[in-house]
């Protein structure tokens, strides 16, 4: 005897694709593949606490963030050259207490700065 069961699908299927897409337990076990898979199983681990053990990739994580934050640095110490460069006596006239009158040097670089605080943060 074999069973049947309904795929999920949207609400406004016709009766006629319902009795086209249902689905024997023989396929199901032919091909779970296809019609459980990943989703099935993610839906499984989700179900409980016990059940979702998933890895934090701890090492790698500690690697990446350090690797933003050193490169953080050299941009912060970039900023602080530019900052020194642009408020001595002999350089042009700029108004360091502008942010809409931001020299492009210096506007280029707080948007690389802004960029990989945001993916550090």
């Amino acid at each position: 005897m074999s069973s049947t069961i309904a795929p999920q699908r949207n609400s406004t299927s016709s009766r006629t694709s319902k009795v086209s897409q249902l689905l024997t337990e023989k396929a199901l076990q032919e091909k779970p593949w296809k019609y459980t898979g990943y989703r099935r199983f993610a839906q499984f681990v989700a179900s409980d606490t016990d059940f979702c053990v998933i890895r934090r990739f701890d090492v790698l994580s500690a690697r990446v963030i350090l690797t933003l934050q050193d490169r953080l640095c050299q941009l912060e110490e970039r900023l602080e050259e530019l900052d020194q460069k642009y408020s001595r006596i002999e350089a042009k006239d700029v108004n360091n207490g502008s942010i809409r009158d931001e020299l492009p040097d210096r506007a280029l670089l707080i948007e690389e700065i802004y960029e990989k605080l945001a993916k550090y943060s």
